[in-house]
């Protein structure tokens, strides 16, 4: 098995995909921008090697499509910055600074139907736009790049806020907010697979001049997970049955008991909605773990009278822990995640009525929650 690996990294050196992917690496892409952009976590264990990244971007089957698209979204925007020298626009003021603003697609399993379609927008400094108006204008690709309009609508910033405690050097323990978010294009329709275009025209609070930012995407026949409409299988989760203390099954800092006393099959046995969010604070390979899993939390207490609520860790947790290696749990991979976060909203006859992707503001979910609770 090694020396098949070996072999195939060896034809892959001299490949125009290695050589961006190099770029990338050396101009810190895959290191630094994407942890600042979509906020991969720093150190997190079994990060892909070069190599493992060539032969994923060379040789891709239909499950590998969908597990690597998030890659292969963003992977447009470097590849282009690595073929030619970095322009940006000059920001309004003294006209002595570029400033480079880039788009990125913050969802990996857009497909056929219709989608929500999140999206970041970055500061050459790595710092995330977050007061802008932008308007998105979707186009088929065709084989020679040629770009047919479809489709477009208004992005919508969507916060979401999240609290962690930190210890100053005094020892005294403080509350500390965090803030994240993603611009929201809603009921995005995609009639074909293959690769797509968005094109945002972007202005920003302060800056006079409208900017035009393009990014490039793939859409699936068919999503990697369970899609509005499907039945959900009924999986057996860990719970407080089966542990003597919460953090067992849980990286939550402050987990809400009631979010761990059912399996998925139990609740789905009983004649209301359920919310399942599968998330990993501790050990998410992406930030918006945490964030995400404090949204769903918080709207228990209003809620959870007629929604059942139930957190998965999508990670075997003594395998991260222990060994420093992240492995599906079997539930996980019986829902075919492709990515992570993923909350699923699902009413009461087993169905999914709502998902998401990454991160969710408590408006989104609420709205969600109100539709399956009518």
């Amino acid at each position: 098995m090694a020396g098949t690996h070996h072999n195939i990294d060896r034809g892959l050196r001299g490949s125009s995909v290695y050589r961006k992917l190099l770029c990338w690496r050396r101009r810190g892409a895959l290191r630094s921008s994407l942890p600042k952009v979509m906020g991969y976590a720093a150190g997190v264990p079994q990060w892909p090697s070069l190599e493992e990244q060539a032969i994923a971007a060379t040789s891709i089957n239909a499950r590998e499509k969908r597990a690597i698209a998030l890659l292969a979204a963003l992977a447009v925007l470097f590849l282009a910055s690595c073929e030619s020298p970095a322009r940006g626009p000059t920001v309004a003021g003294d006209g002595s600074q570029a400033h480079q603003l880039n788009a990125f697609v913050a969802a990996a399993d857009l497909t056929v139907g219709i989608n929500r379609f999140p999206f970041v927008l970055i500061e050459s400094d790595g710092q995330a736009t977050v007061a802008a108006s932008v308007r998105a204008t979707f186009a088929k690709l065709s084989d020679d790049g040629a770009a047919t309009v479809k489709s477009s609508g208004d992005a919508i910033f969507r916060s979401v806020t999240s609290e962690f405690p930190h210890e100053h050097e005094d020892g005294s323990l403080h509350v500390h907010e965090h803030v994240d978010g993603v611009y929201v294009v809603s009921d995005v329709i995609f009639d074909q697979a293959g690769f797509w275009q968005a094109e945002f025209e972007i202005t920003r609070d302060g800056v006079a001049e409208t900017l035009t930012r393009s990014v490039a995407f793939q859409v699936l026949a068919d999503s990697a997970t369970f899609a509005v409409g499907d039945k959900v299988p009924a999986s057996r989760n860990p719970t407080v049955l089966d542990v003597s203390d919460l953090s067992e099954i849980t990286t939550h800092q402050s987990p809400v008991r009631g979010m761990y006393e059912l399996t998925i099959a139990q609740a789905l046995e009983q004649p209301k909605p359920v919310i399942v969010a599968f998330s990993t604070p501790a050990f998410c390979v992406s930030r918006a773990c945490g964030p995400v899993t404090d949204v769903v939390a918080g709207l228990y207490e209003k809620y959870s009278e007629r929604i059942n609520f139930i957190h998965v860790e999508p990670w075997v947790l003594a395998t991260a822990r222990n060994e420093g290696r992240l492995m599906l749990t079997d539930v996980a991979r019986e829902w075919r995640l492709p990515s992570e976060p993923w909350v699923f909203v699902i009413d009461s006859e087993g169905r999914v009525s709502a998902r998401f992707e990454g991160l969710v503001s408590e408006y989104e979910l609420a709205e969600a929650l109100k539709a399956v609770n009518r």
